[in-house]
């Protein structure tokens, strides 16, 4: 995609993708148990879709399908969460980086 491949050039945003590598349910709601930073090296247009932001991801190869009926992204205001519309599973946070 053309405007995946010009996010870090224009009004684009470095983002941390954590990884939650511990996560489980109680009741009604899932509970991260753990997570770490893992990549550091996302960039995100301010202006992008959350099916670019789902293909950018994928393209990146830190997720294995774009497929809204699949996945979808929750905006957390200055963060996002990418979680499975089945059951709403929670996968990885995308927070903005720290420098």
């Amino acid at each position: 995609m053309e405007k995946v491949a010009r996010y870090r050039l224009n009004n684009s945003r470095r983002y941390t993708l954590i990884n939650y590598f511990d996560v489980w349910r109680n009741g009604d709601e899932w509970i991260v148990n753990d997570s770490f930073p893992e990549f550091d090296d996302l960039y995100i247009s301010k202006n992008a879709t959350d099916k670019e932001i789902l293909t950018y991801l994928t393209e990146k190869r830190y997720l294995a399908t774009n497929d809204m009926r699949k996945v979808r992204i929750e905006d957390l205001g200055d963060g996002m969460e990418v979680y499975l519309v089945k059951g709403h599973m929670p996968l990885f946070g995308i927070v903005p980086t720290v420098c």
